[in-house]
């Protein structure tokens, strides 16, 4: 991986570098310059950095990190510039070469990890592809599995970008595009089955729903699991990049046994934590507090008692005590709203979206039930919509997310035009 403890430049002081400059912040980059060539803007300061030629640059910090500020367009012709400087490939952060072709983004650049297999988005998103999911047991190893997914995926992106018929055909996902000649994966969700202290209504893991029962054999891989060595094929596969994000909603990860070894070896990415919020975890405090990484923390509820009826637990005020000792400590962390037919109540719209002000929270996720086979009714939409409206009122951002319906969205839409 990058070592992004080497000093750090941007290259290209132009109307990209906004957006850019942000990017690489976020990824962990301390930026001290920008590099340009055009003397005119040498010697000024740009976005708060001053702005340098590259022989400057060489000059003052020797082997350094660019990263690349420009126009996706612009950037294969800068990195052969570059390189023809004498700046080493491996050093140019973002550059990766494109091509424009039919594909999927998920597809490309996103991975899941559970109890039973690897697999993309499509088993998450309805359009019930299962392609390309390879099951642990298919294989002898760990990194066996591992390639044959990455064969499987790239068969099916050929036959996508050939536009030959398979299980992606018709999907409105797949879109004519500039896409990454390698595919490298942006995020990697890790969701194994694994203890939780609440039992929440909805949660697939439920004991006592007995669909979901957790099997024994999942239980065994997730507590063995080695996520060191996981991470390690990964890398040497190139499969991942300085800036790809991990996504644990791994069971409650503040019980996890191996907490600390698990955070060790996730702690140079991006990390996106899902927490039940019960227990406040420092460590975790301080690895979700760097600029790129968060936490999601799933309350459900604006009442004491509403709470105790979702979650089965008497815990309302611990939990927005340890998202307010989260948020003092600079984490990113969102709320989030799960709508179901034991808390679509006002009183507890209100009372999260004044819980998750108090808490310092900056914003909230509106979500359906994932498994509900219904269509939701008239209330629920409209308790969404004035949560949503709520949310804009006390400076708060918010998302509604996929899990209502198209026509749900557009319903919930309406309904919040026309209480304003």
């Amino acid at each position: 991986m990058i070592d992004l403890d080497f000093p750090a430049v941007l290259y290209g002081a132009g109307g990209y570098a906004v957006y850019e400059k942000q990017q690489a912040e976020q990824s962990g980059i301390k930026p001290l310059c920008f590099v340009d060539a055009d003397t005119e803007k040498q010697g000024r300061s740009y976005l708060g950095l001053p702005v340098i030629s590259l022989e400057q640059a060489k000059e003052r910090y020797g082997d350094f990190l660019v990263h690349i500020t420009t126009d996706m367009h612009l950037r294969r012709e800068i990195f052969e510039y570059l390189v023809r400087q004498g700046i080493k490939a491996e050093r140019i952060l973002n550059y990766v070469e494109m091509e424009e072709c039919l594909g999927c983004t998920e597809l490309d650049s996103k991975l899941h990890a559970d109890s039973s297999s690897l697999f993309t988005c499509c088993k998450l998103n309805n359009t019930m592809s299962d392609e390309t999911e390879v099951c642990w047991k298919d294989c002898h190893d760990m990194e066996s599995v591992i390639l044959k997914y990455v064969e499987t995926r790239d068969k099916l992106i050929r036959s996508i970008r050939g536009d030959e018929t398979c299980r992606c055909t018709g999907c409105s996902i797949i879109k004519n595009e500039l896409r990454p000649v390698r595919k490298i994966f942006k995020t990697v969700s890790v969701g194994f089955a694994h203890p939780c202290q609440l039992s929440c209504v909805y949660c697939s893991f439920r004991s006592s729903n007995s669909r979901f029962l957790i099997k024994k054999e999942h239980q065994a891989f997730a507590k063995d699991f080695d996520y060191a060595r996981f991470i390690e094929i990964l890398e040497k596969q190139r499969l991942l990049h300085y800036d790809t994000g991990i996504i644990f909603a791994a069971g409650e990860i503040t019980i996890n046994p191996r907490l600390n070894e698990i955070l060790s070896t996730l702690q140079k990415y991006k990390l996106s934590v899902a927490t039940n919020g019960l227990i406040y975890n420092q460590r975790l405090a301080d690895l979700t507090s760097r600029q790129g990484s968060d936490m999601l923390i799933s309350v459900d509820a604006g009442t004491q008692k509403t709470f105790e009826m979702i979650k089965g637990m008497d815990a309302f005020d611990i939990v927005w005590g340890n998202i307010r000792k989260y948020t003092d400590c600079g984490v990113n962390l969102t709320a989030k709203y799960v709508f179901l037919n034991e808390n679509s109540m006002e009183a507890d719209v209100e009372g999260f979206i004044n819980e998750a002000k108090k808490a310092g929270v900056r914003e909230v996720f509106i979500s359906a039930d994932y498994y509900r086979q219904e269509e939701l009714p008239y209330n629920i939409l409209d308790l969404a919509a004035k949560m949503s409206n709520m949310a804009e009122e006390n400076g708060l951002k918010y998302v509604i997310l996929p899990t209502f319906k198209p026509c749900e969205q557009i319903d919930i839409q309406r309904m919040k035009c026309e209480a304003d």
